[in-house]
């Protein structure tokens, strides 16, 4: 998925998984980056989104609790009307360490955004400074343009889309039990 512009996953290893060490690495990646989306969510009525972690084919959701935004790991997709975020472990972990943000990971091409045009941006616009480093030293994590502002309207937000602007995206394949499932209706084939 990252093609080698992002390092391998800090929890990588080679070898068979006997104690679902990986899988629990990579929940408390997801869980971390719910509670950065959460942290940085400008209301409390934000619409739920949906991440599928390629590697493992691990779904997450991200929607409105009580509380905020919640996160659960481990469901079996996404849901009617879901922004649907597709990454890597790798991805994953790097923004929930700091050491990217979310819409640095999407200008390099290694998160894809699936959902409606209104929907994409306003997750840009909410979220793309996710993953910012605390520290002062912003030098190293200023992305090279502002999502924000591109999603805002200027022109090349529509070739950093998933999809063109203005179409549904296509189904997206696989769900826990391999079947697939329409996100806009809700149907399973």
């Amino acid at each position: 998925m990252a093609a080698g512009r992002l390092p391998v996953a800090n929890f990588d290893q080679t070898g068979p998984d006997l104690f679902g060490h990986r899988f629990k690495l990579t929940a408390t990646a997801l869980e971390q980056f719910g509670a950065m989306l959460r942290a940085a969510s400008p209301g409390p009525a934000q619409p739920s989104v949906s991440l599928v972690v390629v590697e493992p084919m691990l779904w997450t959701r991200f929607d409105q609790g009580p509380d905020g935004m919640r996160t659960t790991v481990h469901i079996s997709g996404a849901q009617p009307g879901d922004l649907v975020l597709v990454s890597g472990e790798a991805v994953v972990t790097e923004i929930a360490a700091r050491r990217l943000t979310f819409g640095q990971a999407v200008e390099r091409g290694v998160v894809r955004l699936y959902g409606t045009a209104p929907q994409i941006a306003q997750f840009l616009r909410n979220y793309s400074d996710v993953g910012a480093s605390d520290r002062a030293d912003e030098t190293s994590q200023k992305p090279a343009f502002s999502l924000a502002s591109a999603a805002a309207g200027l022109p090349d937000f529509a070739s950093m889309q998933s999809h063109p602007v203005g179409t549904a995206p296509a189904e997206l394949g696989c769900t826990p039990d391999h079947t697939e499932i329409s996100f806009h209706q809700g149907e399973r084939k």
